[in-house]
């Protein structure tokens, strides 16, 4: 209960999401102890809803680094000739987890690929486009 504790005993702002998950668990083990079990509930979703909110936030983050690093290897994915490391094509620039983003810009249900640039950044769909060409796999496009 320490921090519950500290946090009333000198109320500041919460500046990270550990600390306040502290606070917020240890409300929760006051409310377990003292048997009240409306406000234990209360706590729970405030715990569930931050943690939520906090792994949005942590996906978003590492989507945009995902789009960042897709854009700075598209240099890479221009060049000629052989692969990166002999290869016949550029498929070894790419990791799952790119191929997984190009997977879903092509299969996300857009209209079309103007569609998708709405949504994605114009280079990550034109590398979408033209490396699922290459692997042979076609976008589905809405009628």
């Amino acid at each position: 209960m320490p921090p519950l504790r500290n946090y009333l005993a000198h109320p500041s702002r919460l500046h990270n999401l550990e600390t306040y998950n502290d606070v917020a668990g240890c409300g929760e083990a006051l409310m377990r102890a003292v048997g009240d079990e409306e406000r234990l509930a209360q706590f729970r979703e405030l715990r569930d809803a931050l943690r939520g909110d906090a792994l949005r936030r942590l996906a978003e983050v590492e989507e945009r680094a995902l789009l960042a690093e897709v854009e700075e290897r598209a240099l890479l994915a221009e060049l000629p000739g052989p692969g990166v490391h002999g290869g016949d094509d550029d498929a070894e620039i790419w990791d799952r987890e790119h191929k997984k983003l190009f997977a879903r810009v092509m299969h996300s249900c857009w209209t079309s690929w103007d569609d998708a640039k709405k949504y994605f950044p114009d280079q990550v769909v034109q590398i979408a486009e033209r490396w699922g060409n290459n692997n042979g796999i076609g976008p589905v496009f809405k009628e």
